[in-house]
């Protein structure tokens, strides 16, 4: 009975560590870091892209693995509308990682920022806008100084105008702080255009 005994306690030791090993080998970025080099070498970006993509969402904070994947995903040619949609997406969510990383430094964010806006100016779709508004608050959330976040979350605001009723009180809000936006900012076009824009669509 004790020979019984320290079998089955050995059996469950060597489950247990086993158990561990296998955990943390499935759990080690790098891995999925050297396979997605590899494949990157190959050629195969798609299927490098999602190799680096499960090591930054093991490791999301390594500005390492988001290079690598960054370079992946803007490599890879998509063959449908749908595809080039989600690899944009999962760009963006990249770009904002970076924001994340470095909450006081503009320099991230403003990258982030810029890319959405040249995308929602270019296609004019709500989902951009919105996209856009929200990226601008948490960006504002992270850092309330930055007052690039504040002028991209009034002007997706203010073309969200396009797709949804806004009330008078709510325009009247908008231009006020478009406003305000072009007087501290006087040397900057953007606001200006934004301003003169939007008085357009009254």
């Amino acid at each position: 009975r004790f020979l019984v005994t320290v079998l089955v306690v050995s059996a469950v030791v060597i489950l247990v560590v086993g158990g561990g090993v296998f955990y943390m080998i499935r759990m080690n970025p790098g891995r999925n870091i050297r396979t997605g080099e590899e494949l990157m070498a190959a050629g195969d970006y798609e299927a490098a892209a999602k190799e680096l993509g499960r090591a930054v969402s093991k490791e999301s904070g390594n500005e390492a693995y988001l290079a690598k994947y960054e370079e992946a995903l803007l490599k890879v040619t998509p063959e449908t509308s749908q595809r080039a949609f989600e690899l944009y997406s999962q760009w963006i969510s990249v770009l904002s990682t970076y924001s994340q990383l470095k909450p006081m430094d503009e320099a991230p964010a403003r990258r982030l920022l810029e890319e959405i806006y040249g995308n929602a100016r270019l296609t004019n779709m709500k989902r951009m806008w919105d996209t856009l508004q929200t990226a601008a608050r948490q960006v504002l959330e992270r850092n309330q100084e930055m007052t690039l976040a504040e002028f991209y979350a009034v002007v997706a605001k203010d073309q969200q105008r396009n797709f949804i009723t806004t009330s008078e009180s709510d325009v009247q809000a908008i231009q006020a702080e478009l406003e305000r936006q072009v007087n501290e900012h006087p040397d900057d076009p953007r606001r200006l255009h934004a301003l003169l824009f939007s008085q357009l669509q009254l």
